[in-house]
């Protein structure tokens, strides 16, 4: 059915917005450090700004990580329920079940997305919050 394709692919793109946030947030934290000690030989790599740019870049990643993997996937009709429940109904009632549980799915996988949406918008705020703190470290350094 077509509504489990669309529903696939908003899964897809739900992950694919967690991924490139990870990707993101990932350059960002590496890079800071990196361009700071490159043009400044007396880096404190122990401030406290530092250390609290990478504890919420910690948050962004289990975030991250938790929504992709463990927040759920898209919910199919398995074949062998087909094979098992349904054969023996008759054509109309084989379409209504069907359309009924493709729905069914439908709102699981509708629910499961969201959740990822929020996911990705806790990492957003989270890596704006990191990103600030670290402006504000390698203003410091620099």
């Amino acid at each position: 059915m077509a509504s489990y394709q669309d529903i696939a692919q908003r899964h897809d793109a739900a992950n694919h917005r967690i991924d490139g946030l990870l990707t993101l947030t990932s350059t960002v934290t590496l890079a800071a450090p990196l361009i700071v000690a490159a043009t400044d030989a007396d880096t404190d790599f122990r401030s406290p700004l530092l250390i609290v740019a990478a504890s919420l870049f910690v948050v962004v990643l289990v975030t991250g990580v938790v929504a992709r993997g463990f927040v759920g996937g898209v919910t199919l009709m398995a074949p062998t329920d087909l094979y098992r429940g349904w054969l023996d109904l008759s054509p109309t009632d084989f379409k209504l079940s069907g359309v009924y549980w493709a729905g069914q799915h439908f709102d699981e996988t509708a629910s499961v997305i969201w959740r990822k949406s929020w996911a990705a918008h806790i990492m957003t705020t989270v890596f704006v919050a990191e990103s600030l703190v670290l402006l504000a470290w390698v203003g410091i350094e620099l």
